[in-house]
């Protein structure tokens, strides 16, 4: 029978251990405090033979020895402590006329939306959420002078599958990914390469960015910021992979949690079945020619009531986007509680020139109030803005990701 422990050098709490008529199974996972992790594995089918395990901050500054850069610990620190706010989104592109034909017949920007028959199919199939977990892990100082952070996370992306005859949703394990990355300052670009090499002969499945440093801006904002970009770069490969398999029809519609602003070079077309339903917009946003504010619009809707769509713009793409009150307002505790922002690509000329078909719009709309139960009242303070759904795949994501304490151990 296969014995097998761990050992922490200077403390920690070590993996419980069970042995079984085939082996060794492990319980929980293991914590390091010190600069070494000690696996000790008498085999017999064991996974892992007696090794030395090095963490990643010492890998890298084994390799930059010498080169004029000084790797300073830093205690690793969350920088995903944040507070909700409505105010979050910080997209300023003015949102430029009406954008669906025929344009509704409203002066105040007010379309009520038909409900869907009861046990009408839903359009939506598929719900898609990134999520990410950032910290703060060392500091460097450059040929004595420039003194910048590097940035370690966690990014990952879930997909739900709605399965209609069990009237309930499962993830897609094919599509659900995570992975552990290091934002770099762009001073050690040149580094790099050899760098990832060495952490991976180390078996450090940790993926090097870099982030380009601006005098005007906070180091540690650019990094999570690349970060972000990463996760962002995961849930456009999520979605190219899904329509590439045909997944994705008007009737199996997917919804990305989330605005469809990338930054990626893609082809939009193979977006035109997805949507992006944003929990928070920023509310002085300029609409109809800079004449009214977003919020004085969306503060006015009703129970079930959205606005027309929109025209915008992004990286020359053109986007339609509108908002949907999913609660009424006195239900929620704030004005714009319950509303949330829809948007869709414009996926061919017809669009791009006339807008969305309004029966369209209005049709995704009413699906979309079709998701408004189940909630997660009590469990997350954004409720009246989520999806059930969503909400599922980005606990999902979560769960999936190691713990703090486990995470910070290999640094």
């Amino acid at each position: 029978m296969t014995v097998a422990f761990c050992r922490l050098l200077s403390g920690g709490v070590g993996r419980r251990w069970h042995p079984t008529a085939g082996g060794c199974r492990w319980y929980g996972q293991a914590l390091a405090v010190s600069s070494e992790l000690v696996y000790l594995v008498v085999t017999g089918n064991g996974r892992r033979k007696g090794e030395v395990v090095q963490k990643l901050l010492d890998v890298l500054r084994s390799q930059l020895e010498g080169s004029g850069v000084n790797l300073l610990r830093y205690q690793p620190l969350s920088l995903d402590i944040e507070r909700y706010t409505e105010y979050r989104d910080s997209y300023e592109h003015q949102m430029r006329g009406v954008f669906e034909t025929p344009a509704p017949k409203t002066q105040t920007f007010a379309v009520k939306v038909d409900r869907m028959p009861e046990n009408a199919p839903s359009v939506f199939s598929y719900f898609l959420d990134g999520s990410r977990r950032t910290y703060r892990i060392a500091d460097v100082i450059f040929d004595g002078n420039r003194y910048l952070p590097l940035v370690a996370g966690q990014v990952g992306v879930a997909v739900m599958q709605r399965d209609s005859r069990a009237h309930h949703v499962r993830p897609v394990r094919e599509f659900c990914k995570t992975l552990s990355v290091l934002a770099c300052p762009d001073a050690m670009k040149s580094d790099i390469p050899e760098l990832q090499r060495a952490l991976e002969s180390s078996g450090k499945s940790f993926k090097l960015l870099c982030y380009q440093y601006k005098k005007d801006k906070d180091p540690v904002d650019l990094g999570v910021a690349k970060i972000m970009q990463m996760m962002h770069d995961l849930e456009v490969q999520t979605v190219l992979e899904m329509a590439s398999q045909q997944l994705l029809a008007m009737d199996r519609m997917l919804i990305l949690d989330g605005s469809l602003r990338f930054y990626n070079d893609f082809d939009s077309t193979q977006f035109r079945n997805v949507i992006g339903v944003a929990k928070s917009f920023r509310p002085s946003k300029m609409v109809s020619g800079g004449r009214r504010d977003l919020g004085a619009i969306t503060a006015h809707l009703g129970n079930g009531e959205r606005t027309p769509a929109f025209r915008t713009e992004d990286h020359g793409k053109v986007i339609g986007v509108w908002y949907l009150r999913l609660r009424p307002d006195d239900a929620v505790r704030a004005p714009l509680e319950g509303v949330v922002q829809v948007e869709r690509y414009a996926s061919d000329s017809v669009e791009i020139e006339q807008g969305f078909d309004q029966q369209r719009v209005s049709t995704i709309s009413a699906h979309l109030l079709e998701e408004r139960n189940v909630t997660p009242y009590g469990a997350d303070p954004r409720w009246a803005n989520h999806l059930y759904p969503i909400f599922l795949a980005e606990s999902y994501i979560k769960a999936s990701f190691m713990t703090d304490l486990v995470f910070t151990a290999m640094l």
